[in-house]
């Protein structure tokens, strides 16, 4: 079974090209508008099988990215999740590494890169 990455970003443009990325490169995926949107999808999937890697945007409206990593580091279950953040601020990404991301990807995103990170964190060679 392939991984499962979640896309946790607001502009639906981004976050579509993101999911068709990752499926052409033989990941599973699921779409989140914001962090709200991220938590239902987690709490209702708790209980079944975990992404094996957030990719989250850190400006969003409603929960952004910064508010999303405090809410599952509150939950044992989910605060392991490994997250990637995929920012255009430089500033937020550095607090970012600071923070529990894995990673920090900037936009605009080089596609070599973001496979070659998503990759690292959730290899497609885990598959069960």
């Amino acid at each position: 079974m392939a991984p499962l990455v979640l896309v946790v970003e607001d502009d639906r443009d981004i976050r579509e090209a993101l999911i068709e990325v990752l499926d052409e490169a033989g990941y599973e995926t699921a779409g989140a508008a914001d962090g709200h949107e991220a938590m239902a999808f987690l709490r209702r999937r708790s209980k079944h099988r975990l992404p094996a890697l957030l990719l989250v945007d850190l400006r969003m409206p409603g929960m952004d990215g910064h508010r999303l990593q405090a809410e599952l580091s509150l939950d044992p279950v989910l605060a392991r999740l490994p997250i990637i953040v995929v920012t255009a601020d430089g500033e937020a990404a550095a607090r970012s590494v600071r923070g529990r991301a894995r990673a920090v990807l900037t936009k605009p995103l080089r596609l070599d890169i973001l496979l070659a990170t998503v990759g690292a964190v959730a290899p497609l060679a885990a598959r069960g």
